[in-house]
Parts: C-alpha cells; sequence; structure tokens
C-alpha cells in the first residue's frame, strides 16, 4: 500500500479521502539563514534555487499557480521525484525543498536540516491513500503512516497490527 500527499484540489474529487490535513515547509540545510524563523512567507521563495518534484506534476502546478498569483519566481535547480533524494541534496546545503512535516520528520533522523512554515500564503498539503488501494478505516491508515515512519506512532499505532508499505 502506498500513500501520496499532495496540495492540490483543497476538497477530495473522485472518492477520495482526505486524512490529514497539513502545513508546507521550507526545508534547509541546518544552519541556514533564510529558515532560522518559524514561519517564512512565500515571497522569499523569490529566485531562490529549491529542488522540486519533475513535471508532469499536481503539485508543481499548485506552486506555479501561487507564485504567479504572488509575484513570485520559484527557481527549479533540481527536481527530483524521491523525497528522500531532495532531502539528501538540501541537507548538502545550498538547496531548499517544500515538504510537509512527516516528510520532514522522517528526514530528519538521519540528515541535519531545519524547516519554516510558509505563510502569506500558509499552502496545505494532504494526505490521502494512493487511488489503487483505498484504506478502510483511519485506525488503519494511521498505523500505516507509522509504519512508514511518516509520523511518531502513537497510541493507535500501538496496538493496530503494522503492514509495510511501499516509499518513495
Amino acid at each position: 500500500m502506498k500513500l501520496w500527499t499532495h496540495s492540490y484540489p483543497a476538497h477530495p474529487k473522485n472518492g477520495d479521502v482526505y486524512l490529514v490535513e497539513t502545513s508546507t515547509y521550507l526545508v534547509s540545510a541546518a544552519g541556514d539563514r533564510l529558515t532560522s524563523r518559524r514561519t517564512v512567507p512565500f515571497s522569499a521563495l523569490d529566485s531562490v534555487p529549491l529542488v522540486l518534484f519533475c513535471r508532469p506534476n499536481s503539485w508543481r502546478v499548485r506552486l506555479d499557480q501561487l507564485s504567479s498569483e504572488h509575484g513570485t519566481s520559484l527557481n527549479a535547480a533540481v527536481e527530483a521525484d524521491s523525497l528522500s533524494l531532495q532531502t539528501h541534496i538540501v541537507a548538502n546545503g545550498g538547496v531548499y525543498a517544500l515538504l510537509g512535516p512527516y516528510d520532514i520528520a522522517a528526514a530528519s533522523k538521519s540528515l541535519r536540516i531545519r524547516s519554516s512554515k510558509l505563510v502569506d500564503p500558509t499552502i496545505s498539503r494532504h494526505i490521502a491513500p494512493d487511488s489503487e488501494n483505498k484504506i478502510v478505516g483511519v485506525r488503519e491508515a494511521v498505523a500505516i503512516i507509522c509504519d512508514g515512519d511518516t509520523v511518531a506512532c502513537c497510541s493507535v499505532c500501538s496496538d493496530a497490527s503494522r503492514t509495510s508499505i511501499n516509499s518513495s
């Protein structure tokens, strides 16, 4: 079973179920000035070198829409569909990523990174089961998210059966 995150559309379509809504964060190498505060305005992304998902991608489309609406020029310095590759590139410094808190939590276990929440506007992300493997219950979904090292395990996960998932 595979889970995916996305930020668009704001409301589920085609029978999708959003399990969690979270914010988007600018991620950098530890010690970077741009992420030294708890929040960073979207306008601060203007021309900053970013590692982004390869096109075509709904997340990229949404980011392009936002940058156009807010007069910001996004600089896709690197394209990588792998979250692991994105975070390793960021940890080396000089390039930034736009990720959710679960991806950041997983990467920070082995990498020296830090993040600031994007604001003005806040960009929502949603976690949903992929369209081929619908998850029946929230209890099962939470256990799967925990097994994927996406969030810290909670009490619901401690007694749930474990399922391995494909990660990307």
